[in-house]
């Protein structure tokens, strides 16, 4: 069985390292903007769905390896 990654931990640092970026660069900055309201958007998603995730990626690993 694979450890669990969450999700929400990638995102958030994603989120770190574009705001980094934002402050770092004037280039591209639309682009980033962009990705960045779509990050908030599935953390915001994420964050309601609670400990449901790491309930299902137990649930789903337990089927796939009885």
């Amino acid at each position: 069985m694979k450890p669990y990654r969450s999700s929400l931990a990638e995102m958030l640092r994603e989120r770190q390292y574009l705001l980094e970026q934002l402050q770092r660069t004037r280039e591209h900055r639309d682009d980033l903007y962009r990705r960045l309201e779509d990050l908030e958007n599935r953390i915001l998603q994420e964050e309601n769905r609670g400990p449901r995730t790491y309930l299902d990626h137990i649930l789903h690993r337990a089927q796939v390896n009885p």
